[in-house]
């Protein structure tokens, strides 16, 4: 669920046709992912989304920091992998919150 200062982007290359923008500090997208017994919760984590832009994210993993997504590592241009990396937990929930800058996209989460 996204909550804050957000707006959906029409994007003919998005999935779906468009994406949603963090525009400020208030903006975040909280997602639970599914319990997955037979990966015995360990899963791939993959965020797309395009990768213009002066923003920076925070990740946090069930509550607690993860790491910063940083626009200026990400090469411009539509569905770029924001973020990728596997993690291993119980239950996970992933809060995505902009940090700095503005109009963070996020296109889809994949886990």
């Amino acid at each position: 669920s996204f909550s804050g200062n957000t707006s959906t982007v029409v994007d003919a290359e998005a999935y779906g046709g468009s994406y949603t923008s963090l525009n400020d500090g208030t903006a975040s997208l909280t997602y639970q992912a599914p319990v997955d017994p037979v990966a015995f919760n360990c899963r791939d984590l993959r965020v797309i989304g395009p990768g213009s832009g002066d923003w920076m994210l925070s990740l946090e993993v069930n509550g607690v920091f993860f790491t910063t997504i940083d626009a200026t590592t990400i090469p411009d241009g539509p569905r770029q992998v924001l973020y990728d990396a596997n993690i291993c937990s119980s239950d996970i929930t992933y809060e995505f919150t902009l940090m700095s800058g503005s109009g963070a996209g996020i296109d889809a989460v994949l886990s």
